[in-house]
């Protein structure tokens, strides 16, 4: 008894290594053991399965909880993260952190790639001869109403035909297509969600060098004008849905963009063309007010294979240009009409 006491006393006093070695040293002890007393090895593992048993549950249990911790790291890093991203303060605290890391790695190259890992099966979409073929055939805008989503999908989409809705606002309320210069500008300088929204391709013949300036003074112009930009700010673009709605004929395959693309002109008889720029598959351009003349050009590879469209788009209507193979450029000129609002939108599908 008295020897069991300073055995426990002194492998008490013992350091973590020297007490694994211990052990360790009995372990093999007790095997050469059992091996000379003329146990099978089958017979030895039945005698240690259960410490081996216990010493699987004691792994599990820390594997668990080093598991558990590293969830816990990664999901109040994500909260923190989303936390400060979505602040004023912690957008500009990320900003002056990845500043004064930047000396240390130059990380700006990896923000300005699309893609963090080289995909290498991935082909880049080049406009080739053989697309040019597929404009061939298509030398009208086709008018239509009552379309539904099958005829859009077949008739269009698969061929690539532009097409008229003539009746492509029949759904949409009063509030929407009575809508007027003076009512957007009206919404336009009381919701926050406009201020210094910085459009973007801001295009004009005025002297305005951004939209708020001309939403402020727009009532002062005598002269006819036209003004064309952009929302490619998320809270920007939102905001102007409320003067449009989603056309009844487009399916939910089609995946509608965030951006819009805004159109104005009054009393303006130049024949001034703003280009519509996008590399979408789906062109939508809606007319909201007055009307407008287009274009539908091929681009430069093109010319000798596909002819420029030109057609008029009224009050009421919505134009779908395709564009599934970026053959095809859009531009629109407002016509000398008293008041002219265009919008613009994009879609994609697979």
């Amino acid at each position: 008894m008295l020897e069991e006491e300073t055995l426990s006393e002194s492998f008490a006093k013992m350091s973590l290594q020297d007490k694994l070695d211990y052990v360790d040293h009995e372990i093999r002890l007790l095997h050469q053991f059992c091996k000379q007393t003329g146990y099978s090895a089958h017979k030895i593992n039945e005698f240690a399965e259960p410490f081996v048993v216990e010493c699987q549950k004691g792994q599990r249990k820390y594997s668990f909880r080093i598991l558990s911790l590293m969830t816990s790291i990664v999901v109040l890093f994500g909260i923190v993260s989303y936390a400060l991203v979505s602040q004023p303060f912690g957008q500009a605290l990320v900003r002056i952190t990845a500043i004064q890391f930047y000396p240390l790695y130059e990380w700006i190259q990896i923000h300005n790639n699309d893609c963090l890992v080289k995909n290498p099966l991935f082909v880049d979409q080049y406009l080739t001869e053989e697309d040019c073929q597929l404009c061939n055939p298509i030398t009208e805008v086709k008018r239509i109403s009552d379309l539904t989503e099958v005829q859009f999908v077949e008739e269009f989409m698969q061929t690539g035909q532009h097409v008229i809705v003539k009746d492509g606002m029949r759904d949409w309320p009063e509030s929407m297509t009575s809508v007027t210069i003076g009512k957007i500008k009206e919404i336009y300088l009381k919701d926050p969600a406009f201020f210094d929204s910085e459009p973007c391709d801001l295009s004009t013949n005025l002297p305005y060098r951004d939209v708020d300036e001309f939403m402020e003074e727009e009532n002062k112009i005598k002269q006819g004008y036209f003004i064309s930009w952009t929302n490619c700010i998320k809270q920007t673009s939102k905001a102007m849905r409320r003067f449009y709605k989603r056309p009844y004929f487009i399916p939910s395959s089609v995946e509608m963009f965030e951006q819009n693309f805004i159109y104005f002109s009054k009393k303006y008889k130049q024949k001034e063309i703003v280009e519509f720029k996008t590399e979408t598959a789906i062109i939508i351009l809606l007319q909201l007010k007055g009307r407008s003349t287009f274009n539908i050009f091929p681009e430069d590879l093109c010319n000798t294979s596909c002819i420029p469209i030109q057609d008029t788009l009224n009050e009421g209507q919505i134009l779908i240009a395709m564009n599934t193979h970026k053959v095809w450029t859009l531009d629109i000129q407002g016509t000398d009409g008293e008041e002219n609002i265009a919008i613009g939108i994009e879609g994609n599908f697979n």
